[in-house]
């Protein structure tokens, strides 16, 4: 680090574990000037982990894409309309901003203390509908004939129910047995759950309450059969089972 040169900005994209550590190590070689910006990329941390260790003449900023990389980006293009949020102090926000447009990307200032709101929500959005998807097709791997597993046979369905959220919203979007009041369907499927797993009867009741909020808000919603549903669900929980 020693031997970098001098720059107006200083970008830290390390583990969220190390930003502390290395925002220690570029203050002490003593390479930052007056009104230079040193910025993280945690979706975690806000900019004061680099206040408590960058002198207050440098400006510090935190910086988080709201997107999913898995693979090398070809960097041309590749942060067009992507949303980035950014806080830190005035100056460092504004200068920042400024350079992500130039990659046209969508930039969009929030509070410091939100921070941790926006990244949960962004593991909502992103991991852990992976990890759903990818718990789908395990369960398909229980059946008699795994190759449906293989042959991908939810993805349309997948990519249907996404596009169907982003362009009409979810109580629009919502479909399926809670939807549709469908008791014993649910019933049917508690009972087949518990055979497969305890962990997953627990997904899929916690999932199935969200889904059971949506559902009372759709125009025709049968509220009688949903409140039976709530009860199964109750009743099915091993959480409650386990305190009587």
């Amino acid at each position: 680090m020693k031997e970098a040169s001098a720059a107006n900005f200083w970008m830290i994209s390390c583990s969220d574990d190390n930003i502390n550590q290395v925002a220690k190590k570029l203050q002490k070689c003593k390479i930052l000037r007056k009104n230079d910006i040193v910025f993280h990329c945690s979706g975690n941390f806000c900019s004061d982990i680099l206040r408590e260790n960058i002198d207050g003449m440098i400006h510090v900023a935190s910086i988080h894409p709201i997107m999913s990389f898995s693979r090398r980006l070809n960097f041309e293009n590749s942060m067009k309309g992507v949303p980035i949020s950014i806080e830190g102090d005035k100056h460092a926000v504004t200068k920042i901003k400024s350079l992500l447009t130039l990659i046209q990307a969508d930039p969009i200032a929030i509070s410091a203390s939100d921070k941790v709101r926006y990244h949960i929500a962004s593991v909502f959005a992103s991991n852990y509908i992976t990890g759903i998807i990818d718990l789908s097709y395990s369960i398909l791997e229980t059946t008699s004939d795994k190759s449906y597993a293989s042959r991908k046979i939810l993805d349309p369905l997948i990519r249907g129910n996404i596009n169907n959220y982003l362009e009409n919203g979810a109580i629009k979007a919502l479909t399926g047995p809670i939807s549709r009041g469908d008791v014993s369907t649910v019933m049917e499927h508690l009972t087949e759950i518990k055979a497969l797993s305890k962990d997953l009867l627990k997904i899929y009741i916690e999932l199935g309450k969200v889904t059971l909020e949506l559902a009372r808000k759709q125009e025709g919603a049968n509220q009688q059969n949903l409140e039976k549903i709530n009860a199964l669900f109750y009743d099915a929980s091993p959480r409650n089972k386990d305190l009587h």
